[in-house]
């Protein structure tokens, strides 16, 4: 506490995701600072904020995954939810809060005055998934997990000399067809996300079967030409 107070006149952001129930104990509530240092901007990281009926629960990056709603959408429709491979939140969390120190600073540069700048996971991953969660007001469908991952974002496929990974969605099946140069690709049950959703199977052994004798480098390069996302397994 004394180290914060002797600093805090001189500085221009302070950032802390300790509780509130913490910085209260300390004599460090961020009004209270602002008050005495009114050209402070103050950051404050919390998993719920610092106010309403989950401020003083605990956090976590697969909790606030789960509570936003986030975790319906992530994973495969047949098995079960699945977090990412890295605290998404916590860094989606610390991009925002340095957004928000940066122009609080701005404002105060103009204006001479500080701010408290509240971030809270939750409502970072609420903004992460925004586009699923406008699904049903916006489509009237709900939103819900892959069937196959072959359907959207790739999954590694055998071929020639080694793997690769095509991302498939919002690639058309002309394209598709041009860059594996298979016909298959072109059935009408492929040429929409739902249609390949809904034929998920049918379609990952079109793309197998379109692969399988090709050479990755080959296919690497005419992805390129192509435009569409595309990577190979360096093995």
């Amino acid at each position: 506490r004394q180290a914060v107070t002797r600093l805090a006149p001189g500085a221009d952001i302070l950032l802390t995701d300790l509780s509130h129930r913490l910085l209260d104990d300390l004599g460090l509530q961020p009004e209270a600072l602002s008050r005495n240092c009114p050209s402070l901007n103050i950051v404050v990281i919390t998993p719920f904020g610092r106010s309403g009926p989950y401020a003083d629960l605990a956090g976590g990056d697969l909790v606030e995954l789960a509570i936003s709603g986030y975790l319906y959408g992530s994973g495969l429709n047949d098995k079960e939810p699945l977090r990412f491979g890295m605290d998404v939140v916590e860094t989606a969390t610390g991009v925002n809060a340095a957004a928000g120190a940066l122009v609080a600073l701005a404002h105060t540069r103009e204006a001479g005055k500080g701010q408290v700048v509240d971030v809270t996971h939750l409502e970072t991953v609420l903004g992460m998934g925004l586009s699923f969660l406008t699904y049903y007001p916006m489509l009237g469908v709900v939103g819900r997990r892959q069937a196959s991952r072959y359907t959207s974002i790739g999954a590694l496929i055998p071929c020639r000399n080694g793997h690769v990974a095509i991302v498939t969605e919002r690639v058309t099946s002309e394209l598709l067809s041009a860059l594996l140069e298979d016909p298959r690709l072109l059935d009408p049950r492929f040429e929409t996300p739902l249609g390949r959703s809904e034929h998920s199977a049918a379609f990952a052994e079109a793309l197998r079967r379109a692969v399988t004798e090709r050479d990755k480098e080959e296919l690497f390069h005419g992805a390129q030409e192509l435009r569409i996302p595309f990577s190979m397994a360096q093995s």
